[in-house]
């Protein structure tokens, strides 16, 4: 409930409470947390956080205190809250922690939490509310506990490691975003050499996109934690045949090959509208034995009936698809072929809500479930729910947990987003999910209107409807996207001009449009004042032509202005020809005029083919047609000479052709 008064700016600081709070006090061993958060307030950015903590009970203890940590490394945030522990709604008395062996129950009783030989397991949820500084993009909320158990078999050195889970937040991007939830206990207890199916249960009340991968178990730090020799990210646990693991609804299906405890670890990636916002991290525990009852066959879910499936199509043994408005309906069936008796549940009430999962009995050992849902345009997009058929096999019933995916098709999957941002004159495709025709309507600006790509060029903001026809179910679904323009116009205050060389001139312009934040650039930078004022001064002393670039968010537009410069009157003359013949007279080539006002000078002569023959910075130069002291022929020459008065900031060119003659 408390946030530490003071942050901690260092993450050795923040690690060493963790421990002194959490580490030292736990005399349990922990099999598993699940760490998620809910959005209460997205303007303030507060959030619940939930922590479910699961761990053993061979050394009962009273709850300790636990400390999560939460850290930005972006915005440098790092603090710790102490959450609340929940009474356990299955205790009279409200007490903690809740005992969720999974014994059947005349055998719970012989659970180490009751003072049995079988592994035993509690947990307790902790609650706390949670004011974030601010929205960053990198949000990280942490629970790290020592240690884990000696018993686990997949792990190099188990005990000497901690159990670490991780939930991370983007609300820079997502304002507001739920954490995905999980609904099944993440320790089941299964039998050797028995076919097991397993699902996380996870549901998302925003109905984002979810991502399954297998990760490394974490160490504190988040820290990967070597296998021992023989396991891996792939396969984390010892089997007969294939570990299989599917990345789009997070189910397991293997066969232990032995008694084993086996950890393994699952990322949940958050997605909406294809940018990720958020990742969850869950450990499973898998506790096998090899009891008496384990040479019973287990309950087999059979999946959909594809004879059952009405108002949609089967697109593979558990996943149908179907068109939003219709009415959805099919059975599925699980048998029990030891003649034991099978039960069925599921998370449907959670993870789709308005859908209706009933199940009823056939005979003792064989259960129908018969789904019905009728999902609007809303609904559309990937919609899982898990189906846990159970026998009542004693002291460990067997179960499986199977994922039923019900797809409502959405036919776009766009990569920017149905609202788009563009500057006049540029365009953006419009692509779109797979399907067998497309009609595109508002067909201004567009490159085509019965594609699936089509290119967008509107000058003016423009909502465009498209409709899709989905290949395999035939369903209309339309879509529109909404192309907003942004037209950045410069609006120069000033137009091409004559002026008197050396007065000032006053450029400038008034942009609109865009994002209403403007930055300029204006070029060439000679003679100005400021190169990124709106508002800048020339003092020109020569003809120029500037270019100003005005930028607005994306959007970038130039403009030009030309000033003409009159250039005044002056007292420089430059002779075109002279004779280096030693006559004395015009033996020299030399500027003339009143060198008083000159402040400096310099001279360059070049022969025909660019060869610099003569320079000088003297302005009382005399050449006399040499070059490195030998006589130049005859001929034309070209010089450059610069002139700089006292009362002008600029030289002035002068520049001509220069005929020597012998």
């Amino acid at each position: 409930m408390s946030l530490l008064q003071s942050r901690v700016k260092h993450k050795w600081y923040a690690t060493i409470i963790l421990l002194l709070m959490v580490g030292n006090a736990f005399a349990y061993h922990p099999l598993g947390a699940d760490l998620s958060y809910q959005c209460l307030d997205p303007t303030h950015h507060v959030y619940k956080i939930i922590l479910t903590y699961y761990h053993d009970c061979r050394e009962p203890d009273e709850n300790p205190d636990i400390a999560l940590q939460i850290s930005s490394a972006s915005c440098h945030e790092n603090f710790i809250v102490i959450p609340t522990p929940q009474p356990c709604p299955d205790n009279l008395n409200g007490e903690q922690p809740c005992e969720i062996t999974p014994l059947c129950y005349a055998s719970i009783a012989q659970s180490e939490c009751n003072g049995g030989h079988y592994q035993g397991m509690e947990a307790v949820t902790y609650l706390d509310t949670v004011t974030l500084p601010q929205a960053c993009t990198d949000w990280v909320f942490s629970f790290d506990v020592c240690c884990r158990g000696g018993n686990i078999t997949n792990l190099m050195d188990p005990e000497s490691h901690d159990l670490y889970v991780e939930a991370t937040l983007n609300n820079a991007l997502a304002l507001s975003d739920n954490s995905p939830q999980f609904t099944t206990i993440p320790i089941p207890y299964i039998c050797a050499n028995q076919p097991f199916s397993y699902n996380l249960g996870t549901i998302d009340a925003d109905g984002d996109s979810l991502v399954y991968s297998l990760i490394s178990p974490m160490d504190a730090g988040e820290t990967p934690i070597t296998y021992e020799n023989g396991y891996s990210v792939s396969d984390p646990l010892s089997t007969n045949g294939i570990f299989s693991f599917n990345t789009a609804n997070g189910q397991l299906s293997f066969t232990p090959a032995a008694v084993q405890i086996a950890v393994i670890t699952v990322l949940v990636k958050e997605y909406r509208l294809g940018q990720l916002i958020g990742t969850m991290m869950r450990d499973i525990e898998v506790v096998v034995y090899n009891l008496p009852n384990c040479a019973l066959p287990p309950p087999v879910f059979s999946g959909i009936d594809s004879e059952s499936v009405h108002g949609g199509i089967l697109i593979g043994a558990n996943s149908v698809r179907m068109c939003p408005g219709g009415h959805l309906s099919f059975s599925t069936q699980a048998i029990e072929s030891s003649g034991d008796s099978v039960f069925s549940q599921s998370n449907i009430v959670a993870s789709i809500p308005g859908a209706q999962y009933n199940t009823h009995y056939v005979s003792g050992n064989s259960i129908v479930g018969n789904f019905e849902w009728t999902p609007d345009e809303s609904d559309t997009g990937q919609h899982n729910f898990v189906v846990t058929v159970s026998n009542h096999a004693c002291p460990l019933s067997a179960s499986q947990a199977t994922a039923i995916t019900v797809d409502i098709f959405s036919g776009v999957q766009p990569g920017l987003g149905y609202d788009t941002l563009i500057c006049k004159g540029d365009s953006i495709s419009l692509f779109s999910g797979n399907g067998s025709a497309y009609s595109w309507k508002q067909p201004t600006g567009l490159s085509c209107t019965e594609c699936s790509k089509p290119i967008a060029r509107p000058d003016t903001t423009s909502n465009y409807q498209e409709v899709i026809t989905d290949p395999s179910t035939a369903c209309k679904t339309s879509h529109h996207w909404l192309v907003m323009v942004q037209n950045l116009t410069i609006n120069p205050l000033f137009s091409d001009t004559f002026v008197v060389e050396g007065t000032p001139v006053q450029l400038g312009a008034n942009p609109t449009g865009g994002d209403h934040v403007f930055t300029y650039d204006w070029q060439p930078s000679e003679y100005l004042n400021s190169i990124n004022d709106s508002q800048p001064v020339s003092i020109p002393y020569t003809d120029i032509t500037y270019t100003l670039a005005v930028s607005s968010g994306s959007c970038a537009e130039t403009s030009q202005i030309n000033i003409h410069v009159r250039l005044l009157p002056d007292n420089v003359f430059i002779p075109n020809v002279f004779t280096p013949n030693g006559d004395g007279n015009n033996d020299y080539f030399m500027a003339y005029g009143d060198k008083v006002t000159w402040a400096k000078c310099e001279i360059a002569v070049f022969n025909r083919t660019g060869e610099r023959v003569f320079e000088s910075r003297d302005p009382e130069f005399k050449w006399d047609g040499t070059f490195k002291g030998t006589p130049l022929l005859s001929g034309v020459y070209i010089y450059r000479v610069v002139v700089v008065f006292h009362d002008k900031e600029v030289g002035r060119n002068y520049k001509g052709s220069l005929t020597l003659l012998r």
